[in-house]
């Protein structure tokens, strides 16, 4: 399942999440790493072009949503209660790899993840 993020602040690029790709492909829930976030950049003819496919670092990527300058995303994953907060390069589109110091961090919450806001 795709669910689209709110539109980076220069309207360059479109990230989806995955949702239930990992979770439901294993044959015991949650022992694979992550369901995906997918970015794409936005052609000049409206078309996309995959520009990466990144851990969420979580189960079911329920909502996502990037901070004001472009620079951070929050998501919220449904399956594991867990919000996880990620860098983001704003000249590239991509989302900074745990293994690069881009996992900023991660919050256990008491159910499920259906929504994450930054605070204005």
């Amino acid at each position: 399942m795709l669910i689209l993020s709110r539109q980076q602040p220069d309207g360059r690029f479109v990230i989806v999440s995955n949702r239930d790709v990992s979770f439901l492909g294993s044959p015991i829930h949650r022992t694979r790493s992550s369901d995906t976030l997918s970015v794409f950049s936005i052609n000049a003819n409206g078309t996309l072009t995959l520009v990466q496919h990144a851990p969420s670092g979580g189960y079911s990527p329920r909502q996502l949503m990037i901070n004001t300058d472009g620079d951070k995303i929050a998501v919220g994953h449904q399956n594991n209660n867990t919000v996880v907060i990620w860098k983001r390069d704003v000249e590239t589109g991509k989302i900074v790899g745990e293994e690069d110091g881009g996992m900023l961090g991660v919050v256990t919450l008491s159910g499920p993840v259906v929504f994450a806001q930054w605070d204005p």
